[in-house]
């Protein structure tokens, strides 16, 4: 017997009520939401001018202290929420965003103050979700494979027992092909473990610097895809898919050479879509949804990332319980995630109307990373003189920093930071096969960003002269 849902909310008929956007980045969520006739209230760290724009309310949520080396990171996050909510009145729904999926610990602090509210999952539930245990068990039967995965407990073990010690990436060569991941966002926390194992030291890691939430993962070589859906006892449903742009689809650089110990080589640079999935693809990950379905009783909204290798096979990375990147571009296209979303969480069931689209029109967007330190002011007003340059429906330039704020309150961005996200957007896919459309969104994110560059060079001059 399917588990009955609660008493439809006053939302779900009529119109609908407030809304928490939370998490690193609110931007693009806080924008869907409101879409929906959602009064929105965010919090996130950086107070981007869009997102306020987009929102009824506004409040710094600090993200900066939470990291690994933070003094009890996740009780000073957690603190900081209650000290937000706690002058405000209870919500309707909650939308997670970047970040959140990694502290269940928030958890506690909305269900006190909005104990009504559609959209916060248990603590338990959020931590079943994110467990790699669980990603790599519900791969088993659908075809779809995990990359060879330990956690800093197993490592521990395999350093002490010679014979297993020889299965390790001892070897240049054999690092080149692992990971060391901490659960964190947009590729924040993944390294190459040459980086913490050094060839001077063969025995000897800086694995007890990282969290113990970190693990060491096969590096899968191949084309990202990241796959929104949602969950419910009723079903399962692919609402559609995004394809990540590396770094060398737009000629950056991530890498350790360019950025020195601070590198960041995995960081998430960018997307286009909707991807169409072939319909083996589509048959595999809808069985791995039914079972993270079965065996978490997850509801609403999913993102899995995947790699593509070679041949064709789909690898899982990580599932996230979360608006994300990629559903800004599905909701361009005309999919509605946060409809589909609450839809499933008022009524314990798939919202039909809400189905992959294919409209003929594909988006593209890349996270601009400062070259250099950059004056905020500058990047501002390129941003904004770009987008005053643009007569179409899509303004090329997004999360474009506040007048009025200042993360970490420095008035620089510092380099390799994100500074503002450029996009595009291709209305002749009806006609061409999606290699011609991708290269022509790459083409075009190309030209946005000479354009946001070029206007960047002159701010700069100009803010040199005063």
């Amino acid at each position: 017997m399917l588990p009955q849902p609660p008493q439809p909310p006053n939302w779900l008929k009529s119109n609908p009520g407030r809304a928490l956007v939370l998490g690193f980045s609110a931007r693009s969520a806080a924008q869907a939401t409101a879409a929906n006739g959602w009064h929105v209230t965010a919090f996130d760290h950086f107070g981007d001018s869009d997102t306020r724009a987009a929102s009824d309310r506004y409040s710094h949520w600090d993200f900066q202290s939470s990291g690994p080396a933070a003094a009890s990171p996740r009780k000073i996050l957690s603190q900081r929420l209650n000290d937000l909510l706690s002058p405000l009145a209870p919500f309707d729904v909650v939308i997670f965003t970047g970040g959140c999926e990694n502290h269940p610990e928030i958890v506690r602090p909305l269900r006190k103050h909005s104990p009504q509210a559609f959209g916060v999952p248990s603590e338990n539930a959020l931590r079943q979700i994110r467990d790699v245990n669980l990603w790599q068990a519900i791969c088993t039967g659908c075809d779809i494979r995990f990359p060879e995965t330990y956690s800093l407990g197993e490592l521990d073990k395999l350093l002490l027992d010679e014979q297993s010690l020889s299965a390790l990436p001892t070897s240049e060569t054999r690092r080149q092909d692992w990971l060391v991941k901490i659960p964190s966002g947009g590729g924040l926390g993944v390294r190459r473990l040459r980086s913490l194992w050094p060839d001077s030291h063969e025995g000897e890691t800086r694995f007890s610097d990282l969290p113990k939430d970190a693990y060491l993962q096969q590096f899968i070589r191949g084309r990202g895809i990241g796959v929104t859906a949602i969950a419910s006892p009723s079903g399962v449903k692919i609402l559609g898919s995004t394809e990540e742009i590396s770094a060398a689809d737009v000629h950056t650089e991530h890498d350790e050479a360019s950025a020195g110990e601070d590198a960041t080589p995995f960081l998430f640079t960018g997307c286009l879509g909707p991807h169409t999935l072939s319909a083996e693809q589509h048959m595999h990950i809808t069985s791995m949804l039914r079972a993270v379905s079965e065996q978490v009783g997850w509801l609403g909204w999913l993102q899995m990332d995947f790699i593509e290798d070679e041949t064709g096979q789909l690898w899982l990375l990580e599932i996230n319980p979360r608006w994300t990147s990629g559903m800004e571009l599905l909701h361009l296209a005309g999919t509605n995630p946060v409809s589909a979303h609450l839809h499933a969480l008022a009524t314990y069931s798939i919202d039909e109307q809400q189905t992959e689209k294919n409209s003929g029109r594909l988006f593209a967007k890349q996270i601009y990373y400062a070259q250099a330190d950059l004056p905020t002011a500058s990047v501002r007003a390129a941003a904004t003189n770009l987008n005053s340059l643009y007569t179409g429906d899509l303004p090329p330039c997004a999360d474009i920093p506040s007048a009025d704020f200042a993360v970490d309150g420095s008035p620089t961005i510092r380099r390799g930071h994100p500074a503002v996200t450029l996009r595009v957007e291709y209305d002749g896919f009806a006609g061409s096969s999606f290699c011609e459309s991708r290269a022509a969104l790459l083409t075009s994110l190309a030209e946005v960003r000479e354009r946001f560059e070029n206007q960047l060079v002159v701010g700069v001059r100009r803010g040199s002269r005063t």
